[in-house]
């Protein structure tokens, strides 16, 4: 008796692990999707002007204050090409409040691949597996045109 409550125990046990590990596999798989980053070039197709590549710089990850304190200069993150397609959905958003930059994006309104522009501040949700863009977030505000307003 004792050995078959041993075996069910353990049963429950490895088998909330698994649970944890798989979510935790789940959040990573859906933050690896999600690309931040300033717009270096937008590329219109030939035949078609509201799909094209976007030439993408993303942001950089912050490091640990040891592993800074080594680098002289942080570096400015890697350059992706993103394809969009007629299904990709482009919309303008607002920039979050000063006190909440990690709060999500809110629903912004509908835009064109035409309203992309370079060093716009971006959010693209890809499609997994792939550099096929299925949401591309235009977020407007931010230093840039605040220093722009004051000038």
């Amino acid at each position: 008796m004792s050995l078959l409550r041993s075996l069910v125990v353990c049963g429950l046990f490895f088998g909330l692990v698994g649970v944890a590990d798989a979510a935790k596999a789940a959040k990573k798989q859906a933050a690896a999707g999600t690309i931040r980053g300033t717009v270096k070039e937008v590329t219109p197709d030939k035949d078609n002007k509201d799909v094209g590549t976007l030439t993408i710089q993303t942001v950089a990850k912050k490091k640990k204050k040891a592993a800074a304190a080594a680098a002289d200069a942080a570096p400015a993150g890697e350059t992706k090409k993103i394809v969009i397609t007629k299904e990709t959905k482009i919309e303008k958003v607002d920039a979050p409040a000063k006190g909440q930059k990690k709060a999500p994006l809110a629903a912004g309104t509908s835009a064109k691949f035409s309203d992309l522009q370079t060093n716009a501040n971006v959010v693209v949700t890809l499609k997994t597996g792939t550099d096929t863009a299925e949401k591309v977030q235009i977020v407007a505000g931010g230093k840039k045109a605040k220093k722009a307003k004051n000038q």
